[in-house]
């Protein structure tokens, strides 16, 4: 199946969670998202104090989804914390990759404190970062502020094998 999450407006960014926390694993998932829509993916992430995974409460890693002209998708953002630890701005093959209106597929390894990310079978981030080293997995809808019309975001796919 697909899962769907679509923008609301004026509310914080969701976050369809996993109850199960993850330390050393790969994921792969497919994900198809509206032009105009911000998105990603939480590893490794604890729900913030006085919020919930479907109000804007995620803190950690973030393999970005980035459909705009900085095509930052598969860049490891540090939600809720220090912001960009992997920006794509120096790694053009990577921001060339992604194909806008489509599937794309991406994929994760982490593995101790180095994170890896791939799309579509294109080598994109790695970070060495011992912050965290386990947590939830959290599929994102960013926020739009006020705008009215529904943007949607799509992942299909999703696969997690744990490593040893």
């Amino acid at each position: 199946g697909v899962l769907t999450g679509t923008s609301v407006p004026n509310s914080r960014n969701s976050f369809y969670t996993t109850v199960k926390e993850y330390s050393d694993f790969e994921l792969i998932y497919e994900v198809r998202v509206h032009p105009e829509l911000n998105s990603g993916v939480q590893i490794r992430s604890h729900v913030i104090d006085g919020f919930d995974n479907r109000n804007g409460g995620l803190r950690g890693y973030q393999i970005e989804v980035d459909p705009a002209a900085r095509a930052y998708t598969a860049g490891i953002y540090d939600e809720a914390r220090r912001g960009w630890l992997h920006p794509m701005h120096t790694t053009p093959s990577p921001r060339r990759a992604f194909r806008p209106g489509e599937w794309n597929t991406i994929r994760v390894v982490a593995d101790g404190p180095i994170i890896r990310t791939w799309i579509n079978g294109v080598p994109a981030a790695e970070i060495f970062d011992a912050m965290t080293a386990s947590g939830h997995i959290g599929f994102q809808v960013h926020d739009v502020g006020g705008r009215q019309d529904p943007l949607t975001v799509e992942f299909r796919n999703a696969r997690i094998r744990e490593l040893d």
